[in-house]
């Protein structure tokens, strides 16, 4: 196999552009690969994520506002002439440049790997084939054809973003570090274009500097060149008058980029945006709707609550939540005024009951003195746990309504609102190996890959080791490395299924609507997460301290679960932090999703 003398990763973004004629159009080609056919090219990890961003800034309404008829979106997932094989490519860029007018404004964007062989550079498409430089060069795209082409279309105006350099595209050094080099920074050069004495403005906007790579952040499944490019077109690099200039957006994102290089990145390590522009600085990228003033009024009322004897329980409108003493919050809603009936029940005393008037931000004590009574009171017992057909410990969710969501501007969360389920019955304890191997050993599906590291609990040989279940650390450690069909298929031979995202969450944070599942204060000793000091997973029984209301073990924390549900893309959802995420992937509400496909050493299922 020929020796490839330079690899590297390469998003392009030849991107937004409104024209200050009114009568211009725009159109745009998305393209993006992150799972490539051949084995020999190592698969990448959110740039569909980012064309897809990019995708929905275009045609929403209130950034971009394209008709989807003028944006072609070309990924792995798509089919037919949408395909991004280099064919499809191709000519789908000879096909614009016949219907592009000269004051039509383009935009290109190509996420994906690149390949340098005997000087010669290649984006490489799904089908590429780098076993020698002819078969390479017959399946990916050349930078000179790519240029032609573009010199082919006659746009007025044309802006290049460039994310490059993720990482290595061969398998096996996908971690090693590929900067961007001179020679590829010259090959995305576009010359303004020029008719009737008229000159066109273009832009060059490099998501690192030379010598530098681009990085990826899991956290928020994106590139982070991506990620803030897409955020301040979408409002946070408005101007005064609201609206997203190229300057103002390279502004912002050399800012943002910067800063999270100075947190995240060892010292030696550094992400610096480079723009090169030619009368196109001050072009308008959007116009967003103008910003009102809003006035945010509270909504919430606090109850402190003690009695005489402690350990009293309190209820809010017939609902238990704790002992006291306690401090309860009350959402009074759109009046601002609620009345609620408070009642203290302790087994031995007379049960006491007020009705209790609220306002909006107001404080109410309640102190009371309990009297015995002379009959023995018993009280009721909680449900009583259950074990399911795999012999996993199982406890009983109430019927009854729970705070869904939340309402601090975390995209995907919001609204906070009121759901009311059926009772259910859901694991207490994450998927263990022990009952997992159970269920391979009997259907003979497929073990869990990836090489064994006791750190992250996974096997050399893809088999589970048959002393496994007699191993109480190995054994009790929850299973990972398992993808959403795994899951679905262990739940049906459990005679079970996954919870849905409104089942997970309730049994997560309570009745209470608790920002975590102890309570609303993050705490590093009641879960497993980059916070703490262990960044390792821990046995399902670990961290007493921070089972949820209803006696979930690692709601917050130790591996993110699988649900029932899927996202508007399709992508199966998961909840919970994991013990390589931030206290923010914690919180009850937090919510992601990924392919069906996926198999993380950080990603398992109740």
């Amino acid at each position: 196999m020929e020796k490839v003398d330079q690899v590297g990763q390469i998003l392009l973004l030849v991107m937004l552009l409104f024209p200050p004629v009114a009568a211009g159009e725009t159109w745009a080609l998305l393209v993006g690969v992150d799972d490539y056919q051949d084995p020999r090219i190592s698969d990448l990890n959110y740039t569909v994520n980012d064309v897809i961003a990019l995708y929905d800034a275009l045609i929403d309404p209130q950034v971009g506002g394209l008709p989807k008829s003028q944006v072609y979106l070309m990924t792995n997932r798509s089919t037919g002439e949408d395909l991004p094989t280099h064919t499809n490519v191709l000519f789908r860029l000879e096909n614009l440049a016949a219907r592009i007018k000269s004051e039509d404004t383009f935009i290109f964007h190509f996420s994906g790997h690149g390949m340098v062989r005997q000087g010669e550079q290649y984006l490489l498409s799904i089908n590429s084939d780098p076993r020698s430089l002819t078969t390479l060069a017959s399946t990916a795209i050349p930078l000179k054809q790519l240029q032609q082409l573009l010199k082919q279309i006659r746009a007025h105006q044309v802006i290049i973003f460039l994310d490059a350099c993720r990482n290595d595209p061969e398998t096996g050094k996908g971690d090693a570090d590929n900067v961007l080099t001179g020679a590829l920074a010259r090959a995305f050069y576009v010359k303004p274009y020029q008719q009737d004495g008229l000159i066109g403005g273009t832009a060059t906007f490099f998501a690192c500097s030379l010598g530098e790579r681009a990085y990826e952040w899991p956290e928020k499944q994106s590139g982070v060149f991506s990620f803030y490019l897409v955020e301040g077109l979408r409002g946070k690099a408005a101007n005064a008058r609201n609206q997203v200039t190229l300057r103002n957006l390279a502004d912002y994102v050399m800012k943002q980029v910067q800063v999270w290089s100075s947190e995240h990145l060892p010292s030696d390590k550094h992400q610096t945006p480079w723009l090169i522009s030619e009368g196109a600085a001050d072009m308008m990228l959007a116009t967003l709707p103008e910003k009102v003033s809003i006035e945010e009024l509270k909504t919430l009322a606090t109850l402190e609550v003690n009695s005489d004897p402690l350990g009293a329980m309190v209820y809010v409108d017939g609902v238990g939540y704790a002992k006291t003493p306690t401090t309860i919050t009350v959402d009074t809603g759109v009046t601002g005024e609620k009345t609620i009936i408070m009642a203290i029940e302790l087994n031995g005393y007379v049960t006491k009951r007020s009705r209790v008037r609220l306002q909006a931000g107001g404080k109410v004590l309640w102190n009371a003195q309990l009297e015995r009574f002379d009959t023995e009171l018993t009280a009721l017992s909680p449900p009583k746990a259950i074990k399911g057909k795999d012999g996993a410990k199982m406890v009983l969710i109430s019927t009854g309504e729970f705070q869904m969501g939340s309402d601090t501007g975390e995209p995907d969360e919001g609204p906070k609102r009121t759901v009311n389920l059926n009772a259910f019955y859901i694991d207490v304890y994450e998927v263990t190996n022990v009952l997992y191997r159970e269920f391979v050993f009997t259907t003979e599906h497929r073990s869990p890959h990836h090489g064994f590291n006791p750190q992250y609990n996974v096997w050399t040989d893809g088999q589970y080791p048959s002393m496994l279940g007699d191993h109480p650390m190995l054994g009790d450690y929850p299973v990972v490395n398992v993808s959403w069909e795994d899951a679905l298929a262990y739940c049906q031979w459990a005679g079970k299924r996954l919870p849905t995202e409104a089942e997970w969450e309730k049994a997560a944070r309570g009745q209470k609507g608790w920002k975590f599942p102890w309570g609303n204060e993050f705490a590093s000793a009641h879960c497993n997460t980059m916070e703490g000091e262990r960044q390792s997973l821990l046995p399902v029984y670990a961290l007493a301290a921070g089972i949820s209301f209803y006696g979930l073990y690692h709601a917050a924390g130790n591996v993110a679960e699988w649900t029932n549900d899927v996202a508007d893309e399709g992508l199966p959802i998961f909840r919970g932090g994991s013990f390589r995420t931030s206290q923010a992937l914690a919180r009850c509400a937090s919510r992601r999703w990924t392919s069906a496909l996926a198999r993380w050493e950080w990603l398992g299922f109740r």
